[in-house]
């Protein structure tokens, strides 16, 4: 009597020296997996508030990867605020007789600025700023420079009031006109300010604004299985 399958013994033998390594690998890719779904998430929720694009978003949430001998992920936000001029800032204009219009800022010739409106939150109405206008950035690559910001002189930043419940924002330096006085640039809320609140509910500390808590816990342990069963056997099926 023969009793063969020693290759076979070999391969399993080889593979229970190697769970170490094969444990390792199943949790940082599990814990990739996971932070992919939950910056999925996250964008998610912010584009849900925010009338921000999805891929404008998408570039301001980033995540740092787990890998060999680095067992975390971390899922960052970026903290500035945002330019005004990403909430949909359109120019608003009104008849004016000889003016010869700005084709850089979508005014037609027979009318004048009257203010830049914008919508801040997905879904609210548009706030027109009165006192604010749009001026070519000077830094960039968009056209030459950096796009169109909205700005407003600095003895008009009391009157912008709020948009919806946000009161706009300036930082930075200010571009300075002999003529027209200082100018300051208007920002909105950050794409941090909407993450905060998820990650408390991500962690469970606030699952009430967002309905129940996501059980990251739970979705880390469906990975690692999924991905402990590829290692050992080669396939992601139960």
């Amino acid at each position: 009597m023969k009793i063969t399958g020693i290759e076979k013994l070999a391969k399993l033998a080889a593979k229970v020296r190697s769970v170490p390594a094969v444990g390792e690998r199943a949790m940082y890719r599990a814990l990739n997996q996971t932070g992919a779904k939950v910056r999925t998430l996250a964008i998610k929720e912010v584009t849900s508030e925010l009338n921000l694009k999805t891929a404008y978003v998408r570039d301001k949430i980033w995540m740092l990867k787990a890998g060999p001998g680095r067992l975390q992920v971390d899922i960052i936000a970026e903290r500035d605020d945002i330019r005004l001029t990403n909430y949909d800032a359109r120019q608003v204009t009104a008849p004016a007789v000889r003016a010869k219009g700005d084709s850089l800022r979508g005014i037609p010739g027979g009318r004048k600025q009257a203010g830049v409106s914008v919508r801040v939150g997905k879904g609210a109405p548009r706030k027109t700023i009165k006192s604010a206008f749009l001026l070519p950035l000077r830094a960039g690559k968009t056209s030459g420079g950096n796009g169109l910001g909205v700005f407003v002189r600095g003895s008009d930043l009391g009157g912008v009031g709020k948009i919806g419940s946000v009161t706009p924002t300036t930082r930075g330096g200010s571009r300075f006109n002999w003529k027209k006085g200082e100018f300051k640039q208007l920002y909105g809320p950050a794409v941090y300010q909407v993450f905060r609140r998820f990650k408390k509910h991500v962690l469970g500390e606030q699952g009430d604004l967002f309905g129940p808590s996501v059980n990251v816990q739970q979705m880390l342990a469906d990975a690692f299985r999924e991905q402990l069963r590829y290692e050992l056997t080669g396939s992601r099926k139960v």
